[in-house]
């Protein structure tokens, strides 16, 4: 018997059964126009948003993967001070990534106000370090390639981070069946002081 091998999946590639499973809802009950302004439309809208994120996180990730491939195919070390605050931002992704994930399998918001508070963290994280990296590159082999490579995995933690926070802002809006509420809510929120409260302890939990 010939076995037949497709060897076009640049063009089309199936559908493995659990992608099938996953999107079922969405072609079955999700279905609405996301360009309508009735909830079932705006609901779809919102699902689309919410999976462009998660693509995104996807690509950032990637991304991460080809800086680290780099480093070591030019046989660049991180020096151990760069390696250790690298640590610090890449565990506040890391929460991050688990809180709003957590949040869109149970379509549950309770935890937006923590992923706010930590993305705003991770963004002065991602600000101090590249700051230390300019004011310490030293002229030397290799240097700028790791300049360079520094800025992109900057770049690409705090991204992730952002598309974590839109995720949860989805799961928000899903949750409460207005889309862009959590915008009309989120000045009111950071001027709460729970916020600034979390806000402190995210800043002593991943310190420099």
């Amino acid at each position: 018997m010939e076995r037949f091998v497709y060897a076009d999946n640049a063009a089309t590639t199936k559908i493995t059964q659990p992608v099938l499973d996953a999107m079922m809802p969405y072609l079955t009950e999700e279905y609405g126009n996301p360009s309508s302004l009735h909830s079932v439309g705006q609901r779809a809208a919102e699902l689309l948003m919410l999976m462009g994120d998660l693509e995104r996180l996807g690509d950032h990730a990637m991304n991460l993967l080809e800086s680290g491939e780099e480093l070591r195919d030019r046989k660049i070390e991180l020096p151990p001070e760069d390696r250790r605050q690298l640590r610090v931002l890449t565990e506040a992704v890391e929460e991050i990534a688990d809180l709003a994930l957590a949040a869109f399998r149970r379509e549950d918001a309770a935890a937006l106000g923590q992923v706010e508070a930590l993305e705003q963290v991770i963004d002065g994280l991602r600000q101090r370090l590249r700051a230390r990296r300019i004011r310490e590159t030293q002229p030397g082999e290799g240097a700028m390639e790791l300049s360079f490579v520094w800025s992109d995995v900057l770049t690409d933690l705090e991204r992730a981070a952002d598309h974590c926070c839109n995720i949860m802002e989805c799961v928000a809006d899903l949750s409460a069946g207005n889309r862009n509420l959590h915008a009309a809510q989120l000045a009111v929120r950071q001027r709460d002081p729970a916020f600034d409260s979390r806000v402190r302890t995210y800043e002593q939990k991943y310190r420099l």
